[in-house]
């Protein structure tokens, strides 16, 4: 009768063992940052969050241009238009692009009230690609881009800089 209940507790905490590895293989890993091949300076890889703007390799250009780019209002296209929106940014820390776009969007963004958790970014290197694959998947070809979703589905692209302004291609996007 002690073996089984040996075997039994041994049995249960191979499962607990178990159940605790296969959760930490499925966590991301964000901000994940690594140098770039061509310029060896720190470039954020894989999904990233709001925190990885804080890093000093990348509040330094995100800053100032969040804080100094005056969101048009009056173009700003109105709440309801968001009801099922989601949206994935690809851009890379190293496009001078990516730099100037990424942080205005956010702004934007955030003066619509909209939560900025629900936003998936993906930092990319060089090529594109990033190390889940997840990237590849979406055809991405230049930085940033900014994919908008309504009920899952894609309805638009802003891709490396708008046509008009962030304001009104997002607009344009969302109500066409």
């Amino acid at each position: 009768m002690q073996e089984i209940i040996k075997i039994k507790c041994n049995n249960s905490l191979l499962l607990i063992i178990f159940f605790l590895f296969s959760f930490s293989l499925n966590a991301q890993t964000y901000n994940k940052v690594l140098p770039d091949s061509k310029s060896g300076k720190p470039m954020l890889f894989g999904v990233c969050d709001m925190e990885a703007f804080q890093d000093s390799s990348f509040k330094k250009w995100y800053d100032p241009e969040y804080e100094f780019y005056d969101v048009d209002s009056t173009k700003l296209p109105n709440a309801e238009l968001f009801e099922g929106v989601t949206i994935k940014i690809v851009f890379g820390s190293w496009c001078s692009d990516s730099k100037r776009e990424v942080p205005r969007f956010i702004k934007m963004m955030e003066t619509l009230n909209y939560d900025i958790s629900k936003i998936e970014i993906y930092g990319v290197d060089r090529n594109k690609i990033s190390p889940d694959g997840e990237v590849e998947k979406l055809n991405v070809e230049l930085v940033p881009t900014f994919i908008i979703y309504r009920e899952g589905n894609e309805i638009g692209r802003i891709v490396e800089s708008p046509k008009k302004s962030l304001e009104e291609d997002l607009k344009d996007i969302l109500t066409n």
